[in-house]
């Protein structure tokens, strides 16, 4: 039996929160997969229970509104220090840093799906336990402390929450990454997120998109050339290399490089060391390299366009960014982000968008992603006449659901009906009104002037769907 078990073989696990809607579930989920529960309602009882008795689990249900109490618990002299694992009803990045940076071994947005949640909960703890029989001590998961940045990250699905977790574990470690994408997807904001939360964070972050160069011109860019060294090299120039000295290199669209600049590309990744072009010696250069494409760089291994040894050598992290088809709840906090940031700089004030220019957002596939719809709002913002923002605001091209196409996987686009099953338009309405309500917290007034409807509407809309308004009925 080892020291994270009961007398019974029970993994022991202490769940710590305050609000009983939210601990409640997270309790059955626990007592159903035959854990040994101790639970405790704050900070104080969960020390003091610690002080008794070896948890090696703690499930923390409470927000991050102070940060000392989880240094408190993951910080613990013992020779096992807890692993906390910890639940929030909203995940953002920042937060999602903070919570690895301070010494959570997971952080998991809760789900309005009880049977997601319980997978997470149960993925969580099958790690914390693999970690445990892994390891005989256990200082804490992440221990440095970051420098905060914000976040251009909207949005709070489960790709996302996933993207978060990934981006923290990746900016807490050096090693290259490759972020994949489709375009548009924000893959350097991802790169910069990585750099911004990394201990790279105060050296320079520099960009070369690879696709955008020829061949000679890229090499130029990468490693710098001495004066003479070809026809119009008038003077000395550094390279890209050595102006992120120290920092972080962002190369966009990496399976563009030709086969020989691949060589090259891969002696500076093994060396570090670069050799500008015209001279003889070669120059050390500490970067870490952040790649991205949008293209199948395993696919293009197979067809023999990217080199197996410089792939392995970049992709030490993989970073998948979700297209935004897959994370359709996010696109009403997109939306009103990109009115907020538009409104910033236009004199008109839009209050609320229309139901049908909501369900058209919903619904349509978005095959350019994030920059199609910002793309998109604003020029809704451009065309709109009143303080609302209808579906004829919207562009002419986007504005037919029958038009909407998807990526398809040879990269080709495709119907939407031969990809994925339409929902119904009283599928769509009932979703987005469901998920309005949980973003508000239930504010049926704040709801229905999002909605562009009046409170009398809101009522009957939802009795039609069958659609709680009180928070606990949901809970």
């Amino acid at each position: 039996m080892h020291r994270y078990q009961n007398a019974s073989g029970k993994i022991k696990v202490l769940l710590l929160g305050g609000d009983p809607d939210n601990v409640e579930p997270l309790k059955e989920i626990l007592l159903r997969n035959n854990f040994d529960i101790t639970q405790v309602n704050s900070l104080e009882e969960a020390m003091t229970s610690s002080s008794k008795e070896y948890f090696p689990i703690i499930v923390c249900d409470i927000e991050l509104h102070r940060r000392d109490w989880l240094a408190s618990l993951s910080n613990s002299k013992q020779l096992q220090p807890p692993l906390v694992i910890l639940v929030t009803s909203h995940a953002t990045l920042e937060t999602t840093v903070a919570a690895l940076s301070e010494g959570a071994f997971d952080y998991i947005c809760r789900s309005e799906d009880p049977n997601r949640l319980e997978a997470d909960i149960l993925h969580s703890i099958d790690r914390a336990i693999k970690h445990l029989v892994a390891v005989e001590s256990h200082s804490t998961v992440i221990s440095q402390t970051l420098e905060k940045s914000a976040s251009s990250f909207i949005g709070n699905s489960p790709p996302m929450t996933r993207l978060y977790r990934m981006i923290a574990k990746t900016a807490l470690s050096r090693g290259n990454v490759v972020i994949v994408g489709e375009s548009g997807t924000g893959k350097e904001l991802v790169a910069r997120a990585i750099h911004s939360h990394s201990d790279r964070a105060s050296k320079p972050f520099v960009t070369l998109n690879c696709g955008a160069l020829t061949e000679s011109l890229l090499e130029s860019e990468l490693f710098g050339h001495l004066k003479g060294s070809f026809t119009g090299a008038n003077s000395n120039k550094k390279g890209l290399f050595e102006e992120a000295e120290g920092g972080t290199f962002f190369l966009d669209e990496i399976g563009e490089i030709s086969q020989s600049m691949q060589v090259k590309l891969l002696r500076t990744l093994q060396e570090g060391e670069i050799r500008p072009v015209g001279a003889t010696e070669n120059r050390k250069v500490d970067v870490r390299i952040i790649a991205a494409t949008h293209r199948d760089l395993l696919q293009r291994m197979e067809d023999g366009l990217f080199r197996e040894d410089l792939y392995y050598r970049l992709n030490v992290f993989n970073v998948e960014v979700p297209p935004l088809r897959d994370r359709r709840e996010d696109i009403p906090e997109l939306v009103r982000h990109f009115i907020d940031r538009g409104q910033s700089k236009d004199p008109k004030t839009i209050q609320a968008i229309s139901e049908d220019a909501m369900t058209f957002l919903l619904t349509h596939s978005w095959p350019g992603n994030i920059r199609e719809l910002e793309n998109a709002v604003n020029r809704a913002l451009g065309m709109a006449t009143g303080n609302i923002l209808l579906l004829e605001d919207f562009p002419e091209e986007n504005n037919h659901p029958s038009r909407s196409t998807s990526p398809s996987p040879d990269g080709m686009t495709e119907p939407r009906n031969h990809r994925e099953k339409e929902k119904s338009l009283d599928e769509v309405q009932a979703e987005h009104i469901l998920h309005v309500l949980q973003v508000e917290h239930f504010n049926k007034t704040r709801v229905a002037s999002i909605l562009g409807i009046d409170r009398r509407t809101l009522y009957r809309k939802a009795k039609h769907y069958q659609i709680s308004l009180s928070r606990k009925s949901i809970d």
